[in-house]
């Protein structure tokens, strides 16, 4: 008797600020097929992929969350899974949160063969999903930790990397640092990667209950989010959806 997992479904319901389709999407990724399933009165808005026999609900899950990642990183949009099942059978999921929905036309869908540059799009999806601005923040700074080990490399890579910044926003948050701080690239890792993943210097580290805080690094992550996006597109070669239909 085989002792490989039987053929299944994985399903999980959807938290994202992706417009959601409004009706049933099928969008092949990596050899499968993944329904995007709309929100009724009665479901949340669900993902769905067909597993084959020898897939694990693991391995289903992993797919699934390769899958998100790369869907947030071609639409620049959180997207986080909720409660998910895995049977032989399909099964749906009640009521989740709403949001918007159209028409499910995704155009663009990034599949690297880099594991490397999976992660990148993961950390990218989680720092877009993530409800916290100071993680927000320490999750683009973990794409660009994939690339610099040492704290000296990580600002070098930044400093090098500023002119390649577009985001408007993130140009005018630059602009206000050149006037403030000596050191761009080395006030960005400091007072917002350090500051956010150590504790131990009080005289830094992002206290969450200091407004003051919490608005400078509301001010900064537009450059941070930026960085990050720059790193996945020069150090890993993944394109943005802007630049994909501009090929």
């Amino acid at each position: 008797m085989s002792t490989l997992p039987d053929k299944g479904y994985y399903t999980t319901g959807i938290d994202a600020d992706i417009p959601w389709p409004s009706q049933e999407v099928v969008i092949d990724f990596h050899g499968q097929k993944f329904q995007l399933l709309p929100e009724t009165d009665d479901l949340s808005r669900m993902l769905r992929v067909e597993t084959s026999t020898g897939f694990t609900r693991d391995d289903a899950h992993k797919l699934v969350l390769e899958f998100l990642s790369s869907l947030a990183w071609a639409e620049q949009y959180g997207v986080v899974p909720t409660f998910g099942n895995w049977c032989t059978a399909p099964l749906a999921m009640g009521k989740g949160p709403k949001g918007c929905v159209f028409n499910g036309t995704f155009s663009y869908l990034p599949d690297p063969p880099s594991p490397k540059a999976k992660l990148a799009l993961a950390l990218y999806r989680e720092g877009l999903s993530v409800n916290l601005i100071p993680y927000k923040v320490l999750g683009f700074f973990k794409v660009i930790n994939i690339i610099c080990d040492k704290s000296s490399a990580q600002i070098q890579w930044i400093k090098d990397h500023l002119q390649y910044v577009a985001d408007r926003d993130a140009n005018k948050r630059i602009a206000v640092l050149k006037s403030t701080e000596p050191d761009v690239a080395t006030y960005l890792y400091r007072s917002g990667r350090c500051a956010v993943a150590h504790a131990y210097d009080q005289n830094t580290v992002v206290n969450p209950d200091d407004p003051a805080d919490l608005i400078r690094l509301r001010e900064d992550l537009p450059v941070i989010r930026e960085l990050a996006r720059v790193a996945i597109e020069r150090e890993f070669g993944i394109k943005s959806k802007r630049a994909f239909r501009g090929a």
